[in-house]
């Protein structure tokens, strides 16, 4: 459906929905949803996280004053995979009735939520997954938010998912999937982090970048 591109600052100037620009740098990855249902990521296939093993994902997140839904409907942005199954996933809910965004997460799909997300604000995401140690059904789920230039959440933004029976990830997907042609508007998506220790936020244009 043409919705993802990486837009430059200047593009997305153009584009009429206010307070839209990168989190830093030049460029972000940017979701216009349009009507359409075909999923639209970047796909990278060496996200590895063996069973009995915590792994960490960081990046930072807007929802646009123009993104709405005139359905309930839960979709996901992030996920996890091992041999082609949904092992840890992220995504957003909107619900029809207030217009209100959720966040959250879920072994193949979001079910654990947090309260609600302001449009037009930078949120950094950080995702602690912990996968199953082989048969033990112990596989965890966290989820952490700060948003932009706030502190640093020290607290789940929500409820833990527990109890996983998952498989060795092997790859990760970011974008739009699963939504209904209901949900219309821009999502941006910035700083996508990958690491065996947790990242932690960084403010907005930093003067120094930490590695």
């Amino acid at each position: 459906d043409s919705i993802l591109d990486i837009a430059h600052y200047s593009r997305l100037a153009l584009d009429g929905v206010r307070s839209l620009a990168p989190h830093s740098g030049a460029y972000c990855l940017r979701i216009r949803a349009n009507g359409g249902t075909n999923p639209a990521y970047l796909e990278e296939a060496d996200i590895n996280i063996a069973a009995n093993t915590v792994n960490w994902f960081r990046f930072n997140i807007l929802f646009g004053a123009d993104f709405t839904g005139t359905a309930d409907d839960t979709f996901n942005i992030f996920e996890c995979l091992g041999s082609g199954t949904v092992e840890a996933a992220f995504g957003g809910r909107i619900v029809a009735a207030t217009n209100v965004i959720n966040i959250g997460i879920g072994e193949t799909a979001p079910t654990s939520f947090t309260g609600t997300i302001e449009r037009n604000k930078w949120y950094t995401v950080e995702i602690r997954v912990d996968v199953d140690n082989a048969g033990a059904n112990d596989g965890t789920i966290d989820l952490y938010l700060t948003e932009d230039n706030g502190p640093t959440s020290t607290t789940v933004a929500a409820t833990q998912v527990a109890s996983l029976d998952q498989a060795a990830v092997t790859d990760g997907r970011i974008g739009l999937q699963n939504h209904l042609a209901t949900t219309t508007g821009t999502i941006l998506i910035d700083n996508f982090i990958h690491d065996d220790v947790q990242v932690f936020p960084n403010p907005r244009f930093p003067h120094t970048q930490n590695i």
